[in-house]
């Protein structure tokens, strides 16, 4: 079982640094005349000691893991309790891990991220208001970050064709398209003027940007139109 940590390391100062590191503080701001800054302590910046996830990686992370166990249980049914947890085993490092990030009180809440269909790659995050920290993750090989947002992508994008009933070959086709660009892309509509094969046109577009456009036969797999905006 592998585990990997996202809390960088923090350095404690022992009691004769403390002491200089405030007598260097003072003797700042009276310089510059700042006599309310010496009685402040420095505030604690979370992301120093965890990674924070948003945008595009956070829509990746709860993709690819939908089940929350949630150590609180305040937010009631859309979420499992984090005592229930036992979808698989976790590894004692990264129990300690999670330990380490409840003792230090950085976090409103902790909160344990799995697929609960496979057992693949579980994270734990610290939660502070709506930002999310990564705090460790385990399994038996952990797959690199880009190999995940390219699994979730096409998945969402096989959702999509069977949903929209698009024929194999289409949908193979569409696929191609997406690794050809190097792009991953999500359904955005029917055409409004154009037709192919008798029927709207489908549009996709670039998943996590708008840079990507294709314009798609649903019936043949006709590429009926590719572009990329540059910026």
């Amino acid at each position: 079982m592998v585990t990997q940590s996202y809390a960088k390391k923090i350095v404690d100062l022992d009691e004769a640094k403390k002491e200089r590191a405030i007598a260097e503080r003072v003797e700042l701001c009276d310089a510059l005349g700042l006599p309310q800054q010496k009685i402040l302590e420095p505030s604690v910046d979370r992301k120093f000691f965890y990674p924070e996830i948003s945008g595009e990686e956070l829509y990746v992370w709860r993709t690819f893991l939908p089940t929350i166990y949630q150590r609180s249980g305040r937010d009631g049914s859309s979420v499992r309790t984090w005592s229930d947890y036992h979808f698989d085993l976790i590894p004692n490092e990264a129990l300690r891990e999670i330990q380490a990030a409840l003792d230090s009180n950085l976090f409103h809440d902790l909160e344990i991220w799995t697929p609960e269909r496979s057992q693949r790659d579980p994270v734990a995050v610290g939660r502070l208001g709506q930002s999310v920290f990564l705090i460790a993750r385990w399994g038996e090989s952990l797959a690199p970050f880009e190999e995940i947002r390219r699994a979730v992508a096409d998945r969402l994008l096989r959702g999509k064709i069977q949903e929209l009933s698009i024929s194999e070959k289409a949908g193979e086709l569409l696929r191609a398209i997406a690794l050809r660009l190097r792009d991953d892309i999500y359904f955005s509509g029917r055409s409004l003027f154009h037709t192919h094969c008798g029927v709207r046109s489908l549009r996709f577009e670039g998943i996590f940007s708008y840079s990507l456009r294709i314009r798609f036969c649903g019936r043949c797999g006709a590429e009926c139109g590719t572009w990329r905006r540059l910026d």
